[in-house]
Parts: structure tokens; sequence; C-alpha cells
């Protein structure tokens, strides 16, 4: 007998049930009495309902969409719930109005299992400020929805489609606690305005979507997935990820406010995932960063948080500014940053995770220390092809290998090594201190990239305020191999002042240094200088008590373009290496026997019209000719 009364009501309520406001009530359950009598005999009057019905004396008689049913809200309705329903499927056509104010919509088709039905909006939609709402089944919009409450989804999906805006003015969207499947599909936009905090507490599945943050707060609390959106967070605003957030494909936004993470964002499939947040880009709070193997490249802008730690596994592509001021921890990941990019550490340092076995960052851009009174630490291998600018704070690194590009430790600065550091290819530079062992060699082999050059000073043309000229200073052992170059400009004589030399030098500071020299000795002059002969140059210096010098340099070059007819004698002192000017100028005595004779007018004769450096060349111009020839001629008799 329950079974034959619960079809019948199945059959009473499984209709199509179209809104007709008839009361002046916009309520979904509202009832009204007319001025029309039904009944003369008893003088009764008909009551009445918003959806087409009819009883005459008593509203009991009415009735109201329930299970099974279709209801639609044609154009021009404007309608309202405050209350619970369970209907199979609910229309808001173009140009009609509800407000769900408050309650429940279950929308299922209690023919079919209970399978979820459909709350289809194609108008406007809008929720009660500060009351609470609870959906089961489906409600797409197709229209306009503007959220101001409390969503609780009960095995629920809030989509929105393509072109069409979820705006909360707000409100949250919460799973139900006795909810077991529940999201929120974005294919179009979801707008947070007013100033307060709007929460979404579900999982979310964006693709090709916007999320625009115009005013207030918005929390993307639940694991989500997001494919190619375009995330905007406006002056003042806050975006903000916890929990576990996947993205694939291009991710872009105008971040003028704060887009922050404190869960894990993570790269999903197998191709690269591109962030291009620009202005003020991702703060990186803390949490977890899991570019995969395919990776996460950053053509935006990154900073991390102060003082908190993130993590990053996989690979981080910097192609684009990342300012790094918290305490990164690599787990099996590595952090490459590219060339014409900036890693710029504002105190940050990076470790190895305790369970890492693999780990590694690589610079072929500028990696920056800045920070006055703040310390970074590398831990994690490095390899630098790129430039290291350090300019400020404290900067220590545990092992560097670098293959080409420049390390430049400016003046009053110490670059401190755990490992010694492999200068294989590029520049030592600068005007600080390297505390730590140096090797200097070509370790790459490759005759394409220049060996392994020390070159004191900072010659920068988009830095003229630099000192191309300075005083080096290693804490440390030096070993140079038969390719290491030591590099030398002239200036002058006088390096009694350090903060202002006049040429280069290479200060050897810890006691009992082992100091191994091969290789190549450069000079070349600057700003138009000529030594005259005789004058001397200290190009190293032990300032320590002791050392253990070995070796010397095997080839010593005079740059013919910067120190025309200029030659040196290198001696090796107790303390010192130095070089001495033994011709500069014209020198007519073409074979050192000190009178111009003959025997000189002789070699210019034989190698006339040859070119390239030769004693003959007595102006050194790279050529023998007349003007040499004249030269010998004009001094012939001297010295004799």
């Amino acid at each position: 007998m329950v079974v034959g009364l619960m079809v019948v009501l199945q059959g009473l309520y499984a209709q199509t049930w179209t809104w007709q406001q008839q009361c002046s009530s916009n309520e979904w359950y509202a009832t009204c009495s007319s001025n029309t009598i039904c009944d003369p005999n008893n003088n009764r009057y008909w009551y009445l309902n918003n959806w087409g019905q009819f009883s005459c004396g008593s509203s009991s008689g009415l009735t109201f969409p329930g299970p099974g049913s279709t209801v639609i809200f044609p154009a021009g309705a404007n309608a309202r719930l405050a209350g619970s329903v369970d209907v199979l499927s609910i229309t808001v056509a173009n140009n009609a109005n509800f407000t769900w104010q408050s309650g429940t919509i279950t929308l299922r088709d209690p023919a079919n299992n209970n399978a979820p039905g459909t709350l289809l909006n194609q108008g406007a939609f809008l929720t009660g400020s500060a009351y609470e709402q609870s959906l089961s089944g489906l409600l797409v919009n197709d229209g306009d929805f503007v959220h101001r409450g409390y969503l609780y989804l009960r095995d629920a999906t809030l989509r929105n489609l393509a072109g069409k805006t979820l705006e909360l003015q707000g409100g949250s969207v919460y799973a139900a606690p006795d909810s077991s499947s529940h999201r929120l599909e974005n294919y179009g936009t979801l707008l947070k305005t007013g100033s307060g905090t709007s929460i979404v507490g579900v999982p979310m599945q964006q693709q090709a979507a916007t999320v625009q943050v115009a005013q207030g707060a918005l929390q993307l609390n639940a694991n989500s997935e997001h494919q190619n959106v375009s995330w905007d967070v406006a002056s003042g605003a806050t975006l903000a990820f916890s929990s576990t957030h996947t993205f694939t494909g291009t991710h872009t936004g105008a971040i003028q406010g704060t887009l922050r993470s404190s869960g894990t964002l993570q790269a999903g499939g197998s191709s690269e995932v591109v962030f291009r947040f620009t202005d003020n880009g991702l703060t990186w709070q803390s949490g977890t960063l899991n570019g995969g193997s395919a990776g996460i490249r950053n053509t935006g802008k990154i900073v991390t948080g102060s003082a908190y730690e993130q993590s990053l596994s996989g690979l981080l592509v910097n192609d684009g500014d990342f300012v790094h001021r918290g305490y990164l921890y690599l787990r099996d990941a590595t952090l490459r940053n590219l060339a014409g990019k900036t890693l710029e550490l504002q105190g940050g340092s990076v470790y190895a995770a305790s369970d890492s076995s693999s780990h590694r960052l690589e610079n072929y851009g500028t990696l920056l220390k800045t920070g006055s009174g703040t310390t970074s630490t590398i831990s994690v291998p490095m390899q630098n092809a790129g430039l290291i600018d350090y300019r400020e704070g404290s900067l220590s690194i545990n092992r560097l290998v670098q293959t080409d590009g420049e390390t430049r430790i400016h003046a009053g600065r110490t670059l401190t090594l755990s490992n010694p550091m492999e200068l294989q290819g590029g520049k030592l530079t600068g005007a600080g201190t390297l505390s730590g062992n140096l090797n200097v060699s070509d370790g790459d082999g490759n005759p394409d990239t220049p060996p392994g050059t020390i070159a004191p000073g900072i010659d920068d043309p988009n830095n003229p305020n630099l000192n191309p000229l300075g005083v080096l200073t290693l804490n440390g052992n030096l070993t140079m191999s038969q390719d290491a170059v030591l590099e030398i400009e002239l200036a002058g004589t006088d390096n009694s002042d350090p903060n202002n030399p006049q040429y280069d030098q290479v200060r050897i500071s810890r006691y009992n240094a082992a100091v191994q020299l091969d290789g190549t000795l450069r000079l070349k002059g600057r700003g138009g200088y000529t030594p005259n002969v005789g004058d001397a140059f200290d190009v190293v210096l032990r300032t320590a008590s002791s050392w253990n010098r070995t070796g010397q340099f095997r080839v010593v070059e005079v740059d013919p373009d910067t120190l025309p007819c200029v030659e040196v004698a290198v001696r090796y002192l107790a303390d010192r290496v130095r070089v001495e000017v033994v011709r500069s100028g014209d020198n007519p005595d073409t074979n050192g026997d000190g009178c111009v004779d003959d025997a000189d007018l002789l070699n210019v004769l034989f190698a006339f019209g040859q070119t390239g450096s030769s004693p003959a060349d007595v102006n050194c111009d790279g050529i023998v000719d007349d003007a040499d020839l004249l030269s010998v001629l004009f001094a012939f008799g001297q010295g004799c």
C-alpha cells in the first residue's frame, strides 16, 4: 500500500511546472487568496499559488513541484526560494530572475535510481547574502550567477560554461560533511568581487577559463586541476592557493595585487607547464612546487616568502624573474636560470632536502646576490655558465663549477666556498675575497669557449661606475693548469690604495697557502697608459707570513694593441710575482746587443715587408717598412 501511494505521488508531481506568478509574493511556496468567490453559498474565495493552481476556500488543496518534476522559469519570471525543494530539473530561462535565498535544492530522477538532475540557469541567478544554501545534483550556469551566501555541495557539481560569469560577491562554496563527490567546474569566468573573503573549498576543474579577483580575497582550498587558465588579481586583492593544484598548459595573469601559494603547485601530464604571472608575480609563500620531468617554466615573476620554507621537486626553469627570500629545499630537483634572466637571492638560500639523491642549481643567466645584512647559502652543487653578481650581504657556495661566464665579487664582499671552485671556463673577477681553494683550467676542453681566467676588477660597460681595475684576494690555495690564464690590466704603478688601484693584482692571504703557477700571464694596458722601462707591477702578492709557491707561467702575453712595443720580464720573488718593463716604445736595436749598427739595419732590410710580431718592426705597427728603416738610420751609432 505504501509503495502504491509513492507511485501515485510521483505521478502527481512528475509533470512540468511553469512559473506563473499569481501572488504578490514571489516566493516558491507562496499562497494567496483572490477577490473572486468560488463558493457563493458559503462565501468562500479562490486560493492561488505561483504555479497556476487554484483551490476553493483553502490553500490546503494547492500543490507544488516535487520529486520527478520539471520546473521552468520562463522569460520575465522573477522568483525566490527560501526553503527546500526536491525536483528532477529546473530551468531559469533567458531574461528570467531567480533568487535562491536559502534552503536545499535536490535534483534527482526517482525513476532512474535517483540519478542526478540538472538546474540550468540561462538568466540571472542570485544567492542570498549571509544565508546557507545546499545543492545536490548538477547546476549549470549558462547565464549570470551571483553568489553571496554559503553554498554546500552534497554530491553535486557546479558548472560555469564558457563565456559565462560566476561571480562570488563574498560567497563561498564548501563540501557538505556527508558528501562523497563534489566539484566546481569553470570554463568561463570566475569573478571575485566584494571586500570580504570567498572560499572555494571543493575541488575545481578549469579549462580555458579565467579567474579574476577584482576585490577582497579568494582562497582555493581544495585539490584542483587547471588547464590554460588566465589569472588576474587587482591591486589590493588576493588570490591564495592551498592544498594541491595540478596545472597543464599555459597560465597567464596580470598580478597587481597578491597571488600567493602555501600548498602544492604541480605540473600534470608530459608537457612543460608555463607560468606567466607579471607585475607582482606569483608569491611562493611556502609549500611545494613540483615541475616533474617536463618542468614548470616561469616566464613572468616568482617571489618566495621571506623566512618561509619552500620545497622544489622536478624541474623549475626560470625564463623570467625569480626573487628568492626564503629557504628553498631541492628534492630530486633542478633549478635552472636561463640566459638573459635573473635569479636574485635577496637573502634566500638553496639547500638539498634530507631525502634527496639528485639536486643542482644551473645558472646560464644572472645569479644576483643582494640584501645588505642577509646571508645566502647554496648547499647544492652549482654549475655556472652565466654571471654570478655578488653585490651585498654574505654568500656561501658548497660546490661551484664554472664552465663559462663570470663570477664577480664586489669590493668588501667575501664569497665562501666549502669545496674548491673549479674555474674551467669564463672569468673570476672583482675586488673582493674568495675564501676557499681555486682550481683554474680549461676543464670543458671546448676550443670555442675561453679557458678559466682570473681577471681582477669589474669591466662592465653597463656599469661604468665600477672600477675595471681591482685587487682580488684569495684566501685559499691556488692551482693553475697549463691552460689557465691570469689577466692583468695596467694603468699605473701605484697600488698603495687597494680601493683605487692602478693595476690589477691577486693577493694570497691564507697562511702557508699552496700556490701552483702555470698557464698564461696576459698583460693589457688601460686608458692609453704607456709604462716606462723599469716600471714594476706586483701582479701576485703574498700578504700572509708564508706560502708554498711552485711553478711559473709558461707563456707571457703582452697585448700589442694596448701595450705596443712593450716587453717585460717576470721575476719570481720570495713573496711576490713581479712584472718589470724592459722595453717600452721604439727599439732600433733590433738584435739587442746594445749598439745600433749595420746588423740592425740588415735585420730591417732582410725582414722588409713582413707582417706580425718581429724585432725588425721597430715601431711595433705590425709591418716592417720604411718607418722602421728610418728609425734605425736616425738612431745609427747609439750605444756603440
